[in-house]
């Protein structure tokens, strides 16, 4: 999972021109649909994201790219997924 900072319009540029790059080796990344939907429980809410998925045209290698705020709290710890109601 790659933790992209950038906001989700320029994400998409970013995406359709090639310019974000692939971890595994540093091909570039194009945009492949979007990853599963999840309930995301924050400190006074709950939120649900569905990440950009994007694919290496070098090495073929999906990867998921998620929103900075998805990855860690204020505090530093780690988000859980919410528990179904």
């Amino acid at each position: 999972m790659l933790h992209v900072t950038i906001s989700q319009e320029r994400r998409e540029v970013a995406l359709a021109t090639g310019e974000l790059a692939c971890p595994a080796c540093s091909g570039p990344l194009s945009p492949w649909g979007y990853a599963r939907l999840r309930e995301v429980r924050l400190p006074r809410e709950i939120r649900s994201p569905t990440p950009r998925r994007a694919r290496c045209s070098t090495c073929e290698t999906t990867h998921v790219l998620s929103p900075s705020w998805l990855v860690t709290g204020s505090d530093g710890q780690l988000l859980r997924p919410a528990r179904p109601r």
